[in-house]
């Protein structure tokens, strides 16, 4: 089996949190992602897929089409009470070893503007980070799908990581999206 020393869980060690994102459509990023946590699954890591994306491909890679989703990466993100128990209401088993998700809905297109009406009120940056913080410990990796947009979703999921990976298209277009 492939060791990752650098992974090796230890009491008190969080996830490793990483943002999968580009503001260019069509270069991997929804791929590399699950791709990635399928392959950390597969090797007996505990992850947590997290979409994003309101056009939900992790979500739709990982959950079955006729499975109901009833909390999704909008109500972490309407969250004011962040405990471990609301956080882990929005996380769904998969069938998947070792992967977990906080699915995308279509709604979560809305998250946005519900963020910019709340500038004022509270540090909107970083709610996804304070959600985060509940259940880091519960994982190994915590990978983050992202729409290809610099907006305040996007930048949450950035407040919330300790790496960040661009997949990127050897092409003009996809580079500017970096």
């Amino acid at each position: 089996s492939v060791r990752f020393p650098y992974t090796e869980r230890k009491k008190g060690i969080m996830a490793i949190i990483t943002t999968i994102i580009n503001n260019k459509g069509g270069v991997g990023k929804t791929s590399s992602c699950t791709a990635m946590g399928s392959i950390l699954g597969a090797l007996g890591y505990r992850c947590l897929m997290i979409d994003n994306d309101f056009q939900g491909n992790t979500t739709a890679t990982f959950i079955p089409e006729n499975q109901e989703i009833k909390k999704s990466i909008v109500d972490i993100f309407h969250m004011t009470d962040f405990t471990k128990e609301n956080v882990q209401e929005c996380i769904l088993h998969t069938q998947y070893a070792g992967i977990d998700i906080i699915p995308a809905l279509p709604e979560h297109r809305d998250t946005d503007v519900y963020l910019y009406s709340q500038v004022g009120k509270r540090i909107v940056q970083k709610v996804l980070n304070k959600a985060l913080r509940q259940i880091k410990d519960e994982y190994d990796f915590i990978l983050i799908d992202t729409h290809p947009d610099a907006n305040m979703v996007a930048q949450n999921a950035l407040c919330a990581s300790d790496y960040v990976l661009t997949p990127v298209r050897p092409d003009g277009y996809s580079y500017q999206g970096i």
